[in-house]
């Protein structure tokens, strides 16, 4: 959102809460079953040529992406898991061309609304900040999925 104000680009914060089926992979066993079932998820909206486009690519970049659909070859049409929640896997929506970017949304369980400022969500829904502060989060889960992810990528 900084570098999209800096460069004079209308945009905002849109919050949500998600399945934690899109963590499956990533996070083994015990580690899976601590998760909350309804983690926060938000994206950046940006306005462009008068609509509001969604921004959501958390950790799915176009090697992270090609690195799974070669793991799971047989896959086709749904995927939940690895931090993804689409319809269509063989072809997510992860680039930009005047469209949302979108590798969560189907795992969207809760829609929180937009946000003018991160801030500002923060302050409406306080236990979303907890939940990033929660040790469990932070020192376990946080860490298990950054370590699944780069392994993916190797």
């Amino acid at each position: 959102m900084a570098l999209l104000w800096a460069a004079g680009i209308p945009c905002r914060y849109h919050a949500m809460m998600i399945s934690k089926i899109i963590f499956r992979g990533p996070l083994p066993g015990l580690t899976y079953k601590i998760a909350d079932n309804h983690p926060f998820r938000a994206c950046v909206e940006l306005q462009y040529r008068g609509k509001w486009y969604a921004l959501e690519g958390y950790i799915i970049d176009g090697p992270y992406m090609q690195k799974l659909q070669q793991r799971f070859p047989n896959q086709k049409t749904s995927f939940y898991g690895y931090g993804i929640g689409v319809l269509d896997f063989k072809n997510p929506s992860n680039r930009w061309g005047d469209n949302h970017i979108f590798v969560q949304n189907k795992a969207i369980e809760k829609d929180l609304g937009n946000f003018d400022t991160p801030d500002a969500f923060f302050l409406e829904v306080p236990r979303a900040a907890s939940y990033a502060k929660d040790l469990r989060y932070k020192a376990i889960i946080c860490d298990r999925l950054n370590k699944s992810i780069q392994a993916v990528r190797k």
